[in-house]
């Protein structure tokens, strides 16, 4: 029997859902219209409100500069997208596109929404979310950016805009649920896209969408996004999760953009909608610069071919699409500039000697514990970097041992791209195949790459690794499929190939997948806590026990240092070492 706490607590939580996405849909409609009035690509519901989210972070970020984002500043923003999302539905009513919604896919979009929710409503376990996800968001919701945070703790100057999103849906101090709603809402929001493009291909009245590599690959990938929903880290603030569930999004745009572009469709707006999205995804976790980079300067040079203009409008042009990528950016690096005196914090490019810097030294020392841990967690960096005596450990654990996430998904990839390279040279003329659709594996290597060569955490790729194989699915059903050969027929079996080991892992570890509290938001762990006094007074709470802050009232570290000095200001309060200024 389902408990009254359970059924209210899920009731909330899909209203949230609902909300969000209103929201999310007026500022994504209203940014469209003033970017570039209406265009096809803008006019798509989960385009604005991927487009609006973008933005609304954006917003946040700036706010958070002067204000704490609580509940008067998350109300107030949130809404104001309600207003525009009802002009875009009154014309959605009024051309009848509401009217065309599959009734199969809002019963898919119910089911998952209430499971996806159900798993949200877990407690939070992620280590790291005790250590100083949770300190930052508290940080967030109780002050305006605080100059040299880092300097109380170096991880709460990572500067991930993620946090500000949850910060936002805390509603501080009425709700305190945020982390339950914001990974959970971005991974429904991809998952919508993908049901659609299933349901597309169940309802056989567009026969042209089932050619489309953009919805093969969002058919492929979706067992991968629900077995991303089991893990423990869904409840959790952690920006893992949205910066996969961008990787995705962002992917399929790309995909997108070069099924246009061989059609001869391709538009500016389409392209800038990806910049944008890419900008955020930056922001959120910075280990995906590479993968979205690669992607944006591939759409660039083909949009750039089709442009028969001259010098000057295509350098405008090229302003309007990097002009909102580019302040979200830079306020992004400001706010590193804030937290730690540097915009790429642990990276030392481009720091500032300020009086509340975090010195170089310690900056140094945060980034080879980074680089070191996701080789061989636990080791000293100085036995670690400077070699490769790492490489067989990292492999039979990062590698081997994960043969669900990382082993299987490369091993098929692997073999894949085999077969797509011996069917291209033994005819390299195949009919009805594009080349250009090769294009669409280079981002996922040049990501791949850099992970690997900086910090090879599994952790720290996301998505990329679900990803290759259904883009070499894709291009290999592609270089086969004809008139002739069943195209449904390779998908079904393709879809089977690719998610293989997830059914496997389902069989092997049914308990993961059953062992679910129906409680209700679960409370967030408390840790006991003792006072320290700096040599200026300053008092520090810090753990009695291990170096987990959670969600503890302020100022939190498991680093006390007895140098430092914090000044109380209404705006920029800051915290510097004694040393410094």
């Amino acid at each position: 029997m389902l408990s009254t706490l359970f059924l209210r607590d899920l009731a909330f939580t899909l209203l949230a859902y609902n909300a969000l996405a209103f929201s999310y849909l007026g500022f994504g409609w209203l940014t469209s219209r003033l970017w570039s009035g209406t265009s096809p690509r803008s006019e798509k519901p989960f385009s604005l409100i991927w487009l609006g989210w973008s933005i609304v972070l954006f917003i946040f970020q700036i706010l958070n500069i002067l204000v704490p984002i609580n509940a008067i500043s998350s109300i107030l923003v949130l809404g104001i997208g309600i207003f525009p999302a009802f002009f875009f539905v009154r014309s959605a009513l009024r051309n009848g596109r509401l009217r065309s919604v599959s009734s199969t896919w809002l019963v898919f979009m119910l089911i998952t929404a209430i499971f996806v929710a159900t798993l949200a409503m877990q407690a939070p376990k992620a280590y790291d979310s005790g250590l100083y996800h949770f300190n930052s968001i508290r940080w967030t919701n109780e002050s305006s950016i605080v100059l040299g945070l880092g300097n109380l703790q170096g991880r709460l100057a990572f500067n991930q805009s993620f946090f500000t999103f949850v910060a936002s849906l805390n509603l501080y101090p009425l709700f305190k649920h945020g982390h339950n709603i914001a990974n959970s809402f971005l991974i429904l929001l991809i998952l919508g896209e993908c049901w659609l493009h299933f349901t597309s291909y169940l309802s056989s009245k567009h026969a042209s969408l089932h050619f489309m590599p953009s919805h093969m690959v969002g058919m492929l990938i979706v067992p991968a996004l629900l077995y991303m929903a089991f893990t423990p880290d869904l409840s959790s603030p952690v920006p893992d999760i949205a910066s996969a569930a961008l990787q995705v999004v962002i992917f399929i745009h790309f995909l997108y953009h070069l099924e246009a572009h061989v059609q001869g469709e391709g538009t500016d707006s389409s392209l800038w909608f990806i910049f944008v999205l890419s900008a955020t995804a930056i922001t959120v976790k910075i280990s995906s610069a590479v993968f979205v980079f690669t992607i944006c300067i591939i759409l660039l040079i083909v949009q750039f071919n089709t442009w028969q203009l001259a010098s000057k409008q295509i350098l405008f042009r090229i302003f309007r699409l990097l002009l909102i990528p580019s302040l979200i950016i830079l306020i992004w690096g400001v706010r590193g500039m804030f937290l730690s005196g540097c915009p790429l914090y642990p990276s030392s490019i481009g720091c500032i000697k300020a009086s509340w810097s975090i010195p170089k030294e310690l900056i140094q020392e945060e980034a080879s514990w980074i680089y070191s841990w996701a080789r061989l967690p636990r080791a000293h960096p100085d036995t670690v970097l400077g070699s490769w005596n790492w490489l067989e450990p990292w492999f039979n654990s990062s590698i081997l041992g994960n043969k669900v996430s990382v082993l299987y998904p490369l091993g098929l990839s692997i073999l894949l791209v085999g077969i797509i390279l011996f069917r291209w040279v033994s005819d390299p003329t195949i009919k009805g195949f594009d080349k250009r659709w090769f294009l669409a594996l280079i981002p996922i290597y040049t990501g791949l790459l850099f992970w690997f060569f900086s910090a090879p955490d599994i952790r720290f790729v996301q998505a990329l690794f679900w990803i290759l194989p259904a883009a070499s699915s894709m291009i290999l059903i592609k270089m086969t499929a004809s008139p002739e050969r069943s195209l449904y027929g390779m998908l079904v079996v393709m879809f089977i190939v690719v998610n293989s080991s997830i059914g496997w892992s389902i069989i092997q570890d049914g308990r993961r997948f059953t062992d679910i509290e129906l409680q209700g938001y679960i409370p967030i762990r408390s840790v006991r806590l003792i006072n320290q006094v700096t040599d200026s007074g300053l008092v520090i709470l810090t753990p009695a026990k291990d170096d987990q802050c959670w969600n503890s009232e302020l100022p939190c570290t498991p680093n006390f240092n007895v140098d430092l000095n914090f000044q109380d200001n209404i705006i920029f309060p800051k915290f510097f070492l004694a040393a410094q200024d």
